[in-house]
């Protein structure tokens, strides 16, 4: 982003940073201190890695094939299985990457999370918004009834588009 405000191809004072998942914990990331975004959107987010982890090894399948899945595109193929919580530890690597704090976060948030998504439990971002609203920072949560954490239906991908043009209408306006 900041090489593209350099080439004058983004005002660099109305850059919201949006991501889904793992991505959630990078637009969370950039919601930190230091940060050169205005606003910060996590879409069944990771908010606490390690966390997330003990929840994953928790609810994993323990054998030595946990990490694949049946391909439906191939008969008797498999592939990664991107729920196991080896590929998110090799994703993470030696070291599992800072919680996000609410002390820490300096743009407003939206926070938007599938009520039974079974990858990233909603608790991730439950408790960051209770954090979050504590310490007097601006937070919008929405909840997805019905929706798990690939937004299957259209119902969960219009709540959630929907959710992102009500944030960004207040917090990052068109001009």
């Amino acid at each position: 982003m900041r090489y593209l405000a350099r080439q004058g191809l983004v005002d660099p004072k109305r850059v919201c940073i949006a991501g889904e998942g793992y991505g959630g914990y990078a637009a969370l990331a950039g919601a930190q201190s230091g940060s050169p975004y205005r606003c910060a959107i996590a879409i069944n987010g990771i908010a606490d890695p390690d966390d997330y982890l003990k929840s994953a090894k928790q609810n994993a399948v323990a054998d030595e094939i946990a990490a694949l899945k049946a391909d439906p595109t191939q008969p008797r193929a498999f592939r990664a299985d991107a729920n196991s919580p080896a590929l998110a530890q090799r994703y993470f690597g030696s070291q599992t990457p800072a919680a996000i704090t609410a002390a820490a976060v300096r743009t407003p948030v939206l926070l938007v999370h599938s009520q039974y998504d079974k990858t990233v439990p909603a608790s991730q971002s439950r408790t960051l918004r209770d954090a979050l609203q504590k310490a007097d920072k601006p937070v919008t949560y929405v909840e997805l009834a019905d929706c798990g954490h690939d937004l299957a239906t259209e119902a969960c991908r219009l709540g959630t588009a929907q959710a992102v043009v009500d944030f960004l209408a207040i917090n990052n306006p068109a001009k």
